[in-house]
């Protein structure tokens, strides 16, 4: 009895220490599917996040389609408020955030991955503007009033937003779409905006004869993604910042880029300091 069990147990043995291997050669060969599922908050505003006929469009979008066709992990999508994405990245409340500025409260609760940069930059209506004024002209002019993103990057510094709040001369949106609406019917004389944010709302609502841009390209802010400090590993860090880096080498961020300016000012943006 012992002799049969025990020939049955050296053929098992044999058969599973053959079988192994074979496995693991079909497993390098065909590597399993990234399980991991990304929650990823997108500003809500164009032309980060558009929303045309019910579907998602716009480069924060663009960039979480390309993230997942690179590492094949499954990216969900919300769209959200400033405010709202930046207390969700500091409360661990999720993986990733698109886009965000260096300078803003994102940094608290992510680790930052540079893309792009913008300058500061000022629209001003053209029945308030003088050829001759830069952006501190307008800012000290008791007649002008402004409109800023709600919790961004205003290009003001802390005492000159509380002075202008203080002199009930500065507006906060949650959106672009509510302060372009205000410079647009005269409630204010000039909006707070980046670059690529201008644009994009120039075009959209006609106001290419109505605005002049006041740029001062000394001053620069960095723009790009925020990765979770708590929710995401060094190695799953490590792997998202590789395929940031990977898609500004290749050429694929640019071509993305390039959809929402044009792909000289991309390039410009692009540029490190």
């Amino acid at each position: 009895m012992i002799l049969p069990r025990l020939f049955f147990s050296l053929l098992l043995f044999a058969f599973l220490v053959r079988e192994v291997p074979a496995q693991d050669k079909e497993a390098a060969k065909n590597p399993a599917a990234c399980t991991r599922r990304y929650l990823v908050d997108i500003s809500d505003f164009e032309p980060l996040a558009i929303r045309r006929n019910g579907r998602l469009e716009g480069l924060a979008h663009d960039l979480t389609v390309e993230l997942q066709t690179r590492l094949g992990c499954t990216f969900i999508e919300t769209e959200r408020s400033l405010p709202v994405g930046i207390e969700n990245m500091s409360s661990g409340r999720s993986d990733i955030s698109l886009l965000g500025a260096e300078r803003s409260g994102y940094a608290k609760g992510g680790h930052f991955v540079r893309l792009y940069t913008n300058y500061r930059e000022m629209l001003v209506a053209q029945t308030s503007h003088r050829p001759d004024w830069k952006i501190e002209n307008y800012i000290k002019d008791k007649n002008i009033k402004f409109a800023h993103l709600i919790g961004g990057w205003n290009m003001l510094d802390k005492a000159q937003e509380q002075e202008l709040l203080k002199e009930g001369r500065l507006i906060g949106t949650p959106g672009p779409e509510g302060a372009f609406g205000l410079l647009k019917t005269g409630r204010v004389q000039a909006v707070l905006f980046s670059g690529i944010v201008n644009t994009h709302h120039i075009s959209k609502l006609n106001m290419e004869k109505l605005v002049t841009r006041v740029e001062d390209s000394s001053e620069r802010v960095e723009i790009g993604a925020f990765i979770s400090k708590r929710r995401v590993s060094q190695e799953e860090r490590v792997l998202l910042e590789k395929a940031f880096d990977e898609m500004k080498k290749d050429g694929s961020f640019l071509r993305i880029f390039s959809k929402y300016v044009s792909p000289q000012e991309a390039q410009h943006r692009m540029v490190e300091k």
